[in-house]
């Protein structure tokens, strides 16, 4: 991603260098916003997570995309709301300088003024507090520099405009509160812009403690996906993906030498921005008479949008999220080379500026050489996933609704039963065999393409544990769960801190019987992730397919003191409690025996007060 940023940004300072071209890609990027924006609107009214790539007919060369559970906020085409937010904001407010600053016709401006309103609208629909509070701060700065142009070249007008101006924003703003408010979850929404039971700043900690362990260089980029969950507050039972704050993330990952490379291109970059605001005002449009310039409105453009980014970032990852990173490189880039024009850029290209010029094509080669070899494998890695997300077969750490099926469903043969066991089992239907046929399939050709991909071998692992899960002979099962075991071991190979493959591989060893090798996994997963409510659930299963009653119980009770939704922990509680309770019924005994007669009432361990499980008094 850093290299087609980089493509992109070279691309667009060293040669789409001309307004025209430029404009044409905003266009283009404009149309888009309006497509999203209605895809919003629909998400918004529907509230059923409509999602257009979901309507894909079988045998498309595209997976069906299908959107998590974000109810009536809208993400358009992207997968989180928050993310449209980020795209919505820089465009409109790109859109609103156009109208303003931009030498175009009236028609053109009318075009423009309905994209930037549109714009307005779905990030009100986003539901994004982010969203909203980077829109107002852009809108302020839009405002700055509109006034600061009116006061150069039309200082006759500069009250009248301040005034007018004033309005309009305050109009805006005013009118899309308005609007919201006659919306009951738009008004919620709204009155949660300041939350203080919000989860960004327990994973901002956890960033902070990321940091102390390699203050200059960082831990390496992506480490947050594992420390985040090292470090994690027990509040945090999401999987703490991203920091929620691009410079935190930054912080950690690169140290204060990364942050500190990435505060000198952006001051540089706004400073570039600046001057040429300055330049096109002074030097080519007060000599010349004119109000209204393309470059001038181009470049105020990105700077407000640059602003709403600078505020966002502090809490989201749009920087994260590949469509916005390369429209944000797209924009570095105008920054970087704001203007060809001779009055405002008199100086010739120096060597080294030519010599640059052939960056670009080295970053392509690069591009090229690096990525495509990996294509087919992530080609297959995402219909895999799909496959299986589409079946909930597939959970994230996190993942409660999937919990009980997916560790229940080990349970081997003659071993006892939770009570949640039997709603957990799959349905031996066609289509569901077909997709767990496919998945395995495109797993498996990955790997042919890619050996280095951890997420193939899970989605691999997690195939084949399915499929034995439907054998009905105990040798079938067993071979199943056996080439399960390899795929996860495999993964964890490459990837030996993924606490999810960790939790998988120990379920795998349970399946088999190999107690001992899933005892050490688990106990690993707790380790590298010691505040997940599921890990300590999955260990308590553990113990339960073993008989150790008390201990189960101990740590069912440790999993739902950090996570109280945790349904793994809550139904085998609840099976240990059904087990005590038939113990003491002396009809049910003196008919079927007594049901505790052959458990193990092995008491916590020391090794098990280390990880914070006590016994339950």
């Amino acid at each position: 991603m850093v290299l087609a940023a980089l493509a992109v940004y070279l691309l667009t300072a060293f040669y789409l260098t001309r307004s025209r071209q430029r404009l044409v890609i905003l266009y283009v990027l404009f149309a888009l916003a309006l497509i999203h924006a209605v895809c919003g609107i629909l998400q918004f009214t529907r509230d059923d997570n409509f999602m257009l790539l979901s309507m894909l007919p079988e045998g498309a060369p595209l997976p069906k995309f299908f959107r998590p559970d974000y109810g009536w906020r809208a993400s358009g085409f992207y997968i989180c709301p928050n993310h449209l937010a980020g795209l919505l904001e820089s465009l409109g407010l790109i859109a609103i300088a156009a109208c303003c600053l931009g030498d175009f016709k009236v028609r053109h401006r009318v075009i423009l003024g309905y994209v930037a309103l549109s714009c307005v609208v779905g990030i009100a629909l986003t539901g994004s507090r982010g969203g909203y509070i980077s829109t107002i701060g852009g809108v302020g700065v839009l405002l700055v520099l509109l006034l600061w142009a009116v006061k150069k070249l039309r200082p006759a007008l500069f009250a009248i405009t301040t005034l007018t101006a004033s309005l309009l924003a305050v109009a805006l703003i005013g009118g899309a509160i308005w609007g919201m408010s006659q919306s009951t979850v738009l008004e919620n929404r709204m009155g949660q812009v300041v939350d203080t039971g919000n989860m960004r700043p327990l994973m901002w900690q956890a960033a902070l403690k990321q940091y102390a362990l390699n203050p200059a260089f960082g831990t390496g980029s992506g480490t947050y996906l594992y420390y985040g969950r090292h470090f994690r507050d027990a509040r945090v039972q999401n999987d703490p993906m991203h920091v929620h704050n691009d410079y935190l993330e930054l912080l950690c990952e690169y140290g204060f030498v990364g942050a500190g490379l990435f505060a000198i291109f952006l001051l540089l970059h706004i400073q570039s921005g600046w001057r040429s605001l300055v330049s096109i005002v002074n030097r080519r449009m007060q000599p010349a008479g004119c109000t209204t310039s393309n470059e001038l409105a181009l470049v105020a453009g990105v700077l407000t949008a640059l602003a709403a980014l600078v505020i966002h970032s502090v809490i989201d990852f749009n920087f994260h999220i590949p469509a916005n990173t390369l429209l944000f490189a797209f924009l570095f880039g105008i920054l970087a080379s704001p203007s060809t024009d001779s009055e405002t850029t008199p100086s010739a290209p120096t060597v080294q500026m030519r010599l640059a010029r052939f960056a670009l094509p080295v970053v392509g080669l690069a591009l090229g050489l690096l990525a495509f070899p990996l294509l087919r494998g992530e080609y297959c890695a995402e219909w895999a996933r799909i496959h299986l997300r589409n079946l909930i077969f597939v959970d994230v750490i996190s993942n409660t609704n999937a919990a009980v099926a997916l560790s229940a469903s080990g349970t081997g043969i003659g071993q006892p039963l939770p009570a949640s066991g039997g709603e957990s089992q799959l349905a031996a239907d066609e289509q569901r065999q077909r997709l767990l046929t496919d998945a395995l399939s495109f797993a498996e050709r990955g790997i042919q393409k890619e050996t280095k991909n951890p997420d193939l071998y899970y989605y691999l692992g997690e195939a084949r544990h399915f499929l034995a899960m439907r054998e009905e002979t105990p040798a079938k099962f067993r071979a199943g769960h056996a080439a399960a075991t390899e795929a996860y071991a495999q993964g964890l190979a490459l990837y030996p801190h993924d606490a999810r493959l960790q939790l998988k591989l120990g379920r795998a060893y349970d399946n088999l019987g190999l107690y001992d090798k899933a005892a050490e996994v688990l106990m690993n997963a707790m380790r590298f992730d010691p505040n997940l409510g599921n890990t300590y659930a999955s260990f308590g299963f553990h113990l339960w397919l073993q008989r150790k009653i008390n201990r189960a119980e101990a740590y069912y009770l440790k999993a739902l003191s950090l996570d109280g939704d945790c349904n793994l922990a809550r139904e085998g509680l609840n099976d240990v409690q059904r087990i005590r309770a038939l113990s003491g019924d002396a009809k049910f005994v003196e008919a079927y025996g007594d049901p505790l007669e052959n458990m193990d009432f092995e008491s916590v361990t020391p090794e098990d007060e280390q990880f914070g499980v006590k016994a339950n008094d």
